[in-house]
């Protein structure tokens, strides 16, 4: 099988990875760009947007973010959305720049992070791949979104920043998705985004990152960036790192909890609400013991970062 990625020939099987009980796929490896992967399912973003999905906290973003919006509560909504550490990488970025300046947002879900910038006047579009999410978006936040493949967003173009977060790892071909988006920005614009990466599995000896498959379907080591885009754009890395609490939360996790954990978990709409007991008393016993634990111990944040932030500066 070649890479999806890179579409090298040197790629091997990693292992069969059970996220829930009704779902199962093959993690492959990549000698060339060192990605981890799995199969693309090319309907979950329909899935995962509509109204029975597990992914309420779409909802609870929008309804949230629109309260605050429609007062006009901007420092609101900056706090709200900040609670996020993706969302906060965002908005710090652009807030440091000019305010005369051309934003788009791709993989905009329901428009609550755009909403933020639309609320302080920023010229600033939203799109997405579906089309739930941005009628959802527009009957919030006005007639500020489109869909990803529409004719506005090329005519609208070049863009002084490109931003998308929890998307790279979620798109079929995240090179060519790149080198796109890139190809929207002016000289020096600046395209930001957020990673899940390679070496924090490698660390915690867990398979994958912290959004299963069939949504997440790469993760990415932290060299990958420089390796792939370098010629075309300076790079700057930040790191997320995991608090003391969540740290031990996570390696108790991977150590006492999976896979028994992870196989009492549902992921289609019929079977979701059969969650068992056993899995409920082990979610929140291990927040639990962590917040007590860290509380009596200095416990150390694990070596390497959950995620990664990435900016891009085109030359």
């Amino acid at each position: 099988m070649n890479c999806r990625i890179c579409l090298s020939e040197k790629t091997k099987v990693f292992s069969l990875y059970k996220p829930y009980s009704d779902y199962e796929t093959t993690l492959y490896e990549c000698e060339d760009c060192g990605c981890r992967f799995c199969q693309y399912d090319m309907g979950i973003h329909t899935k995962l947007h509509s109204i029975e999905s597990g992914y309420s906290v779409h909802n609870h973003y929008l309804e949230a973010s629109f309260e605050l919006f429609k007062e006009n509560n901007t420092s609101g909504l900056k706090k709200h959305l900040s609670k996020s550490h993706k969302n906060k990488f965002i908005i710090d970025k652009i807030l440091s720049l000019p305010t005369n300046i051309k934003i788009m947002e791709t993989g905009c879900s329901k428009g609550y992070l755009t909403s933020y910038f639309i609320a302080l006047g920023y010229d600033i579009i939203g799109t997405d791949i579906s089309n739930d999410a941005l009628n959802a978006a527009k009957s919030k936040f006005g007639d500020h979104f489109h869909r990803v493949d529409s004719q506005h967003v090329t005519d609208t173009a070049p863009y002084d920043v490109i931003y998308h977060v929890g998307t790279i790892g979620c798109v079929e071909k995240p090179i060519e998705f790149i080198n796109y988006l890139l190809s929207l920005l002016k000289p020096g614009g600046r395209l930001l985004f957020n990673v899940p990466t390679l070496d924090f599995c490698n660390e915690t000896g867990f398979p994958w990152a912290l959004t299963p498959p069939p949504d997440l379907v790469t993760v990415f080591p932290n060299n990958f960036w420089d390796k792939q885009f370098s010629s075309v754009a300076n790079i700057k890395i930040e790191h997320d790192y995991f608090s003391p609490a969540r740290s031990f939360m996570w390696r108790y996790f991977t150590r006492f909890a999976y896979p028994n954990f992870g196989n009492d978990l549902l992921f289609n709409d019929e079977n979701r609400g059969n969650e068992s007991i056993f899995s409920k008393v082990i979610r929140k016993s291990c927040v639990i013991v962590s917040i007590f634990y860290s509380s009596l111990f200095k416990v150390k944040p694990v070596h390497n970062s959950v995620g990664i932030f990435v900016e891009m500066q085109k030359h």
